[in-house]
């Protein structure tokens, strides 16, 4: 078969060949997928149309609620258009859609997570466990386990697989080429919010090795490395490609968005045409709109020798990557074969059409990688604009350090990217090989920042119409440039030997950008501001112009606050010889104020031992109330608490003792419950053998949620295989029944650190310690609607609140250098899209701690600001409103916040000094309160 009648069969002269160079930079390339969605997502089945599948029922089914299914063949079989089956509990059956009825636009079929419970499907031993053959069908909500059996967990295959939807679910221990398999001609499908991880495909069984993990074998390769990693934690065996998803030839109009691809022994996406792919022979044209929106394709160094790329293009045309994060990847030990430089993203071997816009790509050895060296094939019509590729590994042998290399590509426009910390050629254009392979480049209005690397290189033997300019170089004036393999000033690149184009480099500036937050957004004076060309194709944009780089900033520098800050209506500090602290606040509608904390003193009460909890009361007024300790002869500290309707009280933290449970593990979470007058109700403690906790708990009226780490695995929500932390998230009745348990992560230490319930969500702040701020949605049956990762150097999160329409407010801090710590607040709307970042209202070392908001919508944070008590009113757009605070002799930190029903704010926290009274020990504990 002929490359050329495979690709003249689809596309246009226009796609497939690059537009001739202009004079002038401009945008000339035509690239991306067309756009598309599935409008059946949104299908809401009627009442009467829904069935149920239970698979411990052993009565005679039919499928009603009395009387469900209990297999789950047995339902897709019999389902009708406009059906939806509930689906509950563990299925071991290889499902076909064979004998099913194809669904329509207007009535998909439905197959659908029982609400409040978990549906799981684990293949038997042997094919594909989902193979979906058919068209208009919706699979919701379900954990589907390929059992490490050789084959696809999911496939979509045929002309007849077309317009079906996977979403909400998790993909997990596939083996062999893909998870998710998308080809034959199989269209318009679309994988959602789903995580996929694990995959697993190997050959060549060394049975004389031994291992654990995949970094013990890198002592066992042989003198020229193959690539071996560790299989089933036994032997080393040569690493294959397992991909997490898979799209062949002949499929058309994928839609992957907002789904989660990690430690898969392959790429994250690959994308494969007829002349390429493995079997030989497999289809006829080249798969084309493939748009993906929003995706985490993140791995974790447990994986480190066994993944490739994060996306793989090879033989595709139209392609969008839109949005999302990238992170870690890594170089394969072996060179040659299925081999990788830890690139992120790949495009090669005749692709064509492909745009890369808005991606956060970190920590990997290359960003992104065009052409290949090795083959005739050209590579065509590339868009990369509005990326922020940064802060990548360690240069090795095998790890570059690039963050865009160009080698037979033909049409690239290059502009509005930020690089960042790169040690090697940040942009390469035609370097790699001698003759011409690189035509029509066009670089301008980006950052370059950081990083011992070279900013731009070419050659003239190797680029021909390659033009540059209007772009922002941070070093200074030093020799930051390569023409023809020299290292040059501005003066000498821009009348390089052979390169005419560079001449528009007089256009470009020197000059630190001046980055403000995590985003890249940059200080007021920065040279980045207005200084980008122009191409009338940027109409969003404040000041006189555009900004060059990946962001677009506005922001007014160190936020100045608009108003003085009220004084506090009263103040009180109360301690013992030990330590105490309160960490966290509430009220009700009386305005009580509510704390819960922890002590190592006689406070009130005899000490237990170690940590006691204290939870108490004081009116709204600061009259104190009751006050109760709770500990044995372990540690305890309450770490969150929230009131009912009915004014009862919820405390949620950890244990080492038995508080009225078995003790399970090196420490437990728990939750107590008292009454309004300090009756206690009751005190539950779930927990594993390995250790687990809870950092903050929400009530939704009458149900509470509780959150926070786990090393063990709970009924029905395994813990990973790598030891450490996962999200922990809870949801008890008001008897301290659980009605629910939720764990997720990946092999790294994570925690849940704040809940928020409102707008009809549960809204769950996680991180991993110094990584990165998660946040997720889920609803209150316990389904998760979405999450969104931000990435940040030395991060932690810290709180989270909602808003009356479902706006999630997020506190934090994280360090952009090893000077100071930087404040970090986030608004997200209800579908978890960021509205704003603001790191700017504070000029000193702070951190914060605590989060609400008002009636009106503005944020209260709270925190510490160079060791001093700090409290933060901002509007709903992120504008600074007033910063307060109270003179301390000593470090003051303001650990939590409420806001009562009269807007009043109640700030709580620790003191080393003297803030309303004498310090007593180490700490004291304190409640201040502000008037609205």
């Amino acid at each position: 078969m002929k490359r050329h009648i495979v690709a003249s069969s689809l596309f246009s002269a226009t796609l497939l060949l690059a537009t001739p160079s202009q004079a002038n930079l401009e945008r000339d390339i035509v690239a991306g997928s067309e756009a598309f969605t599935l409008p059946h997502a949104g299908y809401v089945p009627a009442p009467g149309n829904l069935r149920y599948v239970d698979s411990s029922f052993t009565g005679t089914s039919d499928g009603s609620l009395a009387n469900p299914w209990k297999s789950l063949q047995a339902a897709i079989n019999a389902l009708q258009p406009g059906q939806a089956a509930y689906v509950r509990g563990v299925f071991v059956e290889n499902l076909s859609w064979s004998a099913a009825q194809n669904g329509t636009s207007a009535l998909p079929i439905t197959l659908m997570e029982w609400p409040g419970h978990q549906a799981t499907v684990r293949n038997p031993g042997s094919g594909p466990l989902l193979d979906v053959t058919k068209s208009h069908w919706i699979i919701d909500g379900f954990e589907l386990d390929g059992n490490r059996v050789f084959s696809n967990v999911v496939r979509f295959k045929g002309a007849g697989s077309h317009d079906s939807i996977l979403r909400n679910s998790h993909v997990v221990n596939a083996r062999g080429g893909a998870a998710v398999f998308i080809g034959d001609s199989a269209h318009h499908i679309q994988v959602h919010r789903t995580t996929v991880q694990w995959t697993y495909h190997w050959s060549a069984l060394r049975p004389e090795t031994s291992c654990n993990t995949h970094a013990d074998c890198a002592a066992q390769e042989p003198s020229t490395p193959v690539g071996l990693v560790c299989v089933d934690g036994f032997h080393c065996a040569t690493r294959e490609d397992g991909h997490a998803i898979s799209i062949y030839p002949d499929s058309h109009h994928v839609l992957l968005t907002e789904n989660t691809l990690n430690d898969n022994s392959g790429d994250g996406v690959q994308c494969v045409g007829p002349v390429y792919v493995e079997p030989a022979g497999t289809g006829t044209v080249r798969p084309h709109d493939i748009l993906m929106i929003d995706n985490t394709i993140a791995n974790t160094s447990s994986s480190d020798g066994n993944t490739e790329n994060a996306v793989d293009i090879k033989d595709c045309d139209r392609v969008t990557i839109r949005g999302g994060h990238v992170s870690h990847f890594r170089a394969t030990r072996n060179a040659t074969g299925n081999a990788s430089k830890g690139e992120a993203i790949v495009a090669h071997f005749n692709a064509q059409g492909i745009l890369i816009e808005g991606v956060d790509i970190a920590d990997t050895c290359r960003g992104i990688n065009l052409g290949r060296f090795d083959s005739n094939e050209q590579l065509a019509n590339v868009v990369i604009r509005r990326n922020i590729i940064r802060d990548p590994t360690l240069t090795t042998a095998r790890c570059p350090s690039n963050a865009v290399w160009m080698t037979r590509v033909t049409g690239v426009d290059l502009y509005h990217n930020t690089f960042d910390g790169w040690e090697n050629a940040f942009v390469s254009v035609g370097e790699e090989m001698t003759g011409v392979n690189v035509t029509n480049v066009d670089v301008w209005n980006n950052i370059f920042k950081g990083g011992a690397g070279y900013y731009l290189g070419a050659s003239q033997n190797g680029v021909s119409q390659f033009e540059s300019g209007y772009n922002l170089f941070a070093q200074g004036a030093s020799k930051m440039l390569r023409c023809n393999f020299t290292l040059v000033d501005m003066a000498a690149w821009s009348n390089c030997l052979g390169i005419p184009g560079l001449a528009l480099e007089s256009q470009s500036q020197w000059g630190d950008p001046l980055f403000s937050s995590l985003a890249r957004e940059t200080q007021p004076g920065s040279p980045a501001r207005d200084m980008a060309l122009n191409d009338t194709q940027t109409v969003d944009y404040c000041g006189n112009g555009p900004d060059v780089g990946a962001k677009e900033s506005c922001a007014t520098g160190t936020q100045q606050p608009s108003d003085v800050p009220p004084s506090p209506q009263w103040g009180l500090q109360r301690g013992t010889t030990g330590d105490e602290a309160f960490e966290a606040v509430t009220t009700n509608a009386q305005r009580d104020v509510f704390y819960a904390g922890w002590t190592t003193g006689a406070f009130n009460y005899t000490p237990m031992g170690g940590w006691d909890a204290i939870i108490g009361r004081y009116t709204s007024t600061g009259t104190m109330g009751w006050s109760r300790l709770l500990g044995e002869s372990g540690h305890e500290k309450a770490l969150g608490i929230t009131v009912d309707t009915a004014n009862n009280v919820y405390a949620a933290g950890f244990t080492t003792s038995n508080l009225g449970g078995l003790q399970l593990g090196n420490g437990d979470a728990f939750v107590v419950k008292y009454d309004v007058s300090g009756v206690k109700q009751w005190v539950v403690q779930p927990g594993t053998a390995e250790g687990d906790s809870f950092s903050d708990i929400a009530s939704d009226g009458t149900s509470v949620y509780a959150g926070g780490t786990t090393r063990g695995s709970f009924p029905g929500q395994p813990h990973h295989a790598v030891a450490g932390g996962d999200h922990l998230l809870m949801k008890l009745d008001a008897n301290g029944n659980t009605l629910w348990t939720r764990v997720w992560g990946t092999e790294e230490d994570e925690s849940v650190q704040g809940v928020a319930v409102g707008a009809g969500g549960v809204y769950v702040l996680g991180h991993v310690y110094n990584r990165y701020v998660s946040v997720a949605k889920f609803t209150t049956g316990g389904d998760k609607v979405w999450e969104h990762v931000f990435p940040a150097r030395m991060a932690r999160g810290s709180d989270i609140a909602v808003d009356a329409t479902g706006n999630a407010y997020v506190a934090g801090f994280f360090q952009p250098s090893s000077e100071a710590y930087t404040p970090l607040v986030i608004k997200l709307n209800s579908e978890g899209v960021e509205q704003w970042t603001r790191t700017t209202f504070s000029t000193y070392f702070a951190s914060l701690f605590g989060i609400r908001t008002d009636s009106a919508g503005n944020v209260i944070v709270a925190g510490q600001s160079s060791g001093a008590m700090a409290v933060y009113k901002l509007t709903p757009s992120g504008d600074l409103l007033w910063e307060g605070g109270h003179p301390s002799t000593a470090s003051t930190y303001g650990l939590g916040v409420a806001v009562d029903n009269a807007d009043d704010i109640l700030l709580v926290g620790e003191t080393r000094g003297n803030v309303f009274s004498t310090n007593q020990g180490e700490r004291d504990a304190f409640i201040l309160k502000y008037p609205n």
